[in-house]
């Protein structure tokens, strides 16, 4: 984690639009978050097990830190913090925050994407998946980071939190859309579709009616009753509440994971309640309430689509954050009550959650490259040439060397066959490429090892 503190910024939290003729719902507070001091790094190995390689994993924040995105709130170039955003199952109950305002809590359910088959999730820098899509692997607990404040001491308050897995191509349990068909650019242009977990919800669905569609056999549901422990000491702090499953979660190969939650409150509230209330807030907090950390892009400030950047965009895999909100819930009309709606992709927010999964072998696939190495390139950042080293440690007879933009387009190949062990350089010259990150993959006899380029004007 790069900081225990985040400055007090305006938070604009974008609901995941669901055509392009829908507005854009934009929520403000500004209150400064405090971190825990036992949080997660975004990704750890752990020697907790002998099944293998085990990791904690936050999969948004790990993305936005192998790809180098700031986190440190610098101004100078774009950059995510993290932020408290209240949830409720019912959007009938409200938000102060410290900047005078009073609105209705927009957020039903929070949550990510999981695919550790994407290359972006490597924290060695070198883009190697932390499993092959061969590799099978199980998950035995979660972390969600957030603000628990209770007024009412003698209620019993819940997080219901869900685990659902499957294939991309399960539609029982995701779906995908075009991003031409939901958003504007910049975004249409960053991949070539979202995914979302299925969800269960209707129009005036109270509590905890809201819930996935996933079979039982994709999906475990963990309420996790909120005690002392999990206690912000005050609104703006943040905890981090553990939640063992109470059965492990086999997860097939070539399989992704969706995790999300709600708070379920337990006793009975008023519309109009204040369910969460900053310092110095106009309203203050009735009953007991909950707020998610949240990472958002702070710099610039989100006030159109066309101020999001060009982050947390995982071309090589699903990793994203995950949202529904009431905008969604009262798009959907009383007779679709059995219908299974969607749980939007979010590709710039993400609640923070840490997964912590192991594989099921006892050799990781951050071994099986162990034939070829490749070098940073040099000189990086450059302009218009660099020289790129690589290493073939046992002959090989199919070498590739290529570069991606961030889009994932191809923009350079070279490929050899039948070289010796040796080392070897590629030469890219009088390249016209835009100013960006770029990525440079080095395929050899079918395994694949990648790093990151930047270029300059």
């Amino acid at each position: 984690m790069k900081k225990l503190y985040f400055l007090a910024t305006t938070l604009i939290y974008c609901g995941s639009a669901i055509s392009q003729t829908e507005p854009t719902v934009l929520e403000k507070d500004f209150q400064k978050a405090v971190l825990p001091l036992n949080i997660k790094p975004a990704i750890s190995k752990s020697t907790e097990r002998s099944l293998g390689t085990k990791y904690w994993i936050d999969p948004v924040e790990a993305i936005m830190t192998t790809n180098g995105i700031d986190l440190t709130g610098s101004t100078s170039a774009p950059s995510q913090d993290a932020y408290l955003s209240g949830i409720f199952q019912d959007s009938t109950v409200t938000l102060s925050s410290s900047s005078g305002t009073t609105s209705a809590i927009n957020s039903i359910l929070l949550g990510s994407v999981f695919d550790p088959k994407s290359p972006f999730l490597d924290p060695s820098g070198n883009f190697i998946p932390l499993l092959s899509s061969s590799e099978a692997y199980s998950i035995d607990s979660l972390q969600i980071i957030g603000s628990y404040v209770k007024i009412n001491p003698n209620v019993t308050d819940t997080l219901y939190t869900w685990l659902v897995w499957g294939d991309t191509a399960n539609t029982a349990v995701f779906t995908k859309k075009a991003t031409n068909l939901v958003w504007v650019a910049p975004i249409s242009t960053w991949r070539t579709n979202v995914i979302g977990a299925k969800i269960n919800g209707a129009v005036a669905a109270a509590g905890n009616k809201v819930s996935p569609a996933a079979p039982a056999s994709n999906s475990i549901l963990i309420k996790h009753v909120l005690g002392p422990d999990d206690e912000a000491s005050s609104a703006g702090f943040s905890k981090v509440i553990s939640i063992a499953l109470p059965t492990i979660a086999d997860i097939p190969a070539g399989n992704i994971v969706s995790c999300f939650y709600t708070f379920v409150p337990g006793s009975a509230y008023l519309a109009g309640d204040c369910a969460y209330s900053f310092t110095g807030a106009p309203v203050s907090q009735t009953i007991n309430g909950f707020a998610g950390l949240v990472w958002n892009q702070s710099f610039p400030v989100l006030a159109a689509l066309s101020d999001l950047q060009n982050q947390q965009v995982d071309a090589g895999g699903y990793n994203m954050g995950a949202s529904y909100d009431k905008k969604q819930r009262h798009s959907i009309s009383t007779s679709a009550t059995s219908s299974k709606l969607r749980m939007n992709g979010n590709l710039y927010s993400s609640p923070l959650i840490y997964y912590s999964f192991y594989s099921n072998s006892s050799v990781g696939i951050h071994d099986i490259n162990s034939n070829f190495s490749l070098s940073q390139n040099t000189p990086n950042p450059f302009t218009n040439q660099t020289k790129i080293n690589y290493q073939i440690k046992t002959p090989a007879k199919n070498i590739a060397l290529e570069i991606y933009n961030i889009a994932g387009v191809k923009m350079f190949e070279k490929t050899q066959t039948n070289l010796n062990a040796g080392n070897y350089s590629v030469h890219v010259n009088d390249v016209n490429f835009s100013a960006g990150i770029y990525f440079y993959s080095l395929i050899v006899d079918g395994n694949k090892t990648t790093k990151k380029m930047i270029v300059t004007n």
